[in-house]
């Protein structure tokens, strides 16, 4: 018979083979970064019980605490068969479940004062209320439940010869003016009662303006006229309706349409070929009610005759080539946006041919040419049959020769825009 050779249990699967049923009793709380053999016991961090580890493999490592993972860990003695776990209530806070401290939030004593009685004990209270079983609601004061409101006055604050006195039993005194007096003053009138009316029916001041002088005092005053007290005519000039001074005169009658400040033109410059002429527009405001805006818009107070609009504007003209023509056929018209209508160009009188046959421009070197916009003249029946009703911009239209390509910059400048009257149509 051979010699039995000595149990192998230097390691712990040597010692699971050589004694599979032999618990390992670990002495340590369960990590689970730990290595756990089958039948090795630790205690649990959260009931302190200890659990044997009945895991099907041979190792175990993490998987849950040993109280809830029962499929690798099993309770081992008595040690975690006692409270597992105390839960709290509206009134009690359990503390960590590792070592659980309860503390109560609830009643702990009560101290019976005046109007109350305990029907209970002292940690579980009965309370009787033996005062205010009701409270009724008088002007003022309101309840709602509860809640007693104050609907009445709640503050005094003085003012003005008003004094309050007192806290909670207000006095109010009067310190000013009691009674009033109506003095022997003509025009001053004192009514009666506690708050009486003074209504002043005279004179309490006078501040003389142009044209009238007060040589006395103002609330005496004595007025004199210091501005025109007559007025003739001459040859000229015709006056009606005297003192309702009327004047008229025999000239023509100027209209101001409006003022251009710093002119801009869009496009600027504006530039043309000679078979494709680009406008620029300049904008301008109509003055409402003036003689040249209601007679376009209404033919009143005129419906026929000649408006010729002087405008004086300087212009910078340039040409792409030293033809002559260059510069002929460059148009000034007026524009109506509200209803797209432009004044149709009579050739004769509103290009600027005319400048280039008179001294009225120069030359700055070969291509280019300054001169002035001076006058635009405007048939008023041809211009109400266009359809034209309101004046918004002036355009202006650079001419071009056979082959050249012409541009034309406005000097921003800033000029009232005048037009003149004539019953005649100066042209046909």
């Amino acid at each position: 018979m051979a010699a039995q050779s000595s149990l192998d249990l230097s390691t712990p699967l040597n010692r699971l083979n050589a004694l599979p049923t032999a618990i390992n009793w670990r002495n340590d709380v369960w990590s689970p970064t730990t290595v756990y053999y089958k039948n090795d016991i630790v205690i649990s961090p959260i009931t302190s019980g200890s659990y044997i580890n009945i895991s099907p493999s041979t190792t175990t490592r993490g998987g849950g605490d040993p109280s809830t993972n029962v499929s690798a860990w099993f309770v081992f003695g008595s040690g975690a068969a006692g409270v597992q776990e105390i839960q709290g209530s509206e009134y009690i806070t359990v503390g960590p479940t590792s070592t659980p401290e309860i503390t109560n939030n609830g009643v702990c004593d009560i101290a019976i004062g005046n109007n109350l009685n305990n029907l209970g004990t002292q940690n579980d209270p009965i309370l009787e209320d033996l005062g205010i079983t009701s409270v009724l609601a008088n002007p003022g004061i309101s309840i709602t439940g509860n809640t007693v409101t104050n609907t009445g006055v709640i503050y005094i604050n003085g003012g003005p010869e008003i004094v309050v006195t007192g806290n909670s039993d207000i006095t109010l005194s009067h310190t000013g003016v009691i009674s009033l007096t109506q003095a022997a003053t003509p025009g001053l009138t004192v009514g009666a009662g506690s708050s009486p009316l003074i209504t002043n029916t005279g004179l309490l001041s006078v501040t003389a303006s142009t044209g009238i002088t007060n040589s006395s005092t103002a609330q005496t005053p004595n007025l004199l006229n210091a501005g025109v007290i007559d007025i003739s005519g001459n040859g000229s000039i015709l006056i009606s309706d005297f003192p309702n001074i009327k004047l008229s005169t025999t000239h023509p009658s100027v209209s101001l349409i409006g003022t251009l400040v710093n002119a801009v033109m869009t496009p600027s410059p504006t530039v043309s070929s000679a078979f494709t002429p680009i406008p620029g527009r300049i904008p301008i405001t109509q003055i409402p009610g003036s003689v040249w805006a209601t007679s376009i818009a209404t033919q009143l107070p005129y419906s026929t005759g000649t408006f010729i609009i002087h405008v004086s504007l300087g212009t910078v003209t340039t040409a792409s080539s030293a033809q002559p023509g260059n510069f002929n056929n460059t148009k000034i018209t007026i524009f109506d946006s509200i209803h797209n209508v432009s004044y149709p160009v009579p050739d004769a009188f509103n290009d600027f041919n005319r400048f280039l046959s008179s001294s009225r421009f120069s030359q700055v070197g070969t291509n280019v040419v300054r001169f002035p916009l001076l006058r635009i003249v405007i048939d008023l029946e041809t211009l109400w049959a266009s359809g034209f009703r309101q004046m918004t911009d002036i355009l202006l239209t650079v001419g071009a020769g056979t082959g050249s390509t012409n541009s034309l910059s406005l000097t921003a400048q800033t000029t009232n825009v005048f037009a003149m009257y004539n019953p005649a149509v100066i042209y046909a």
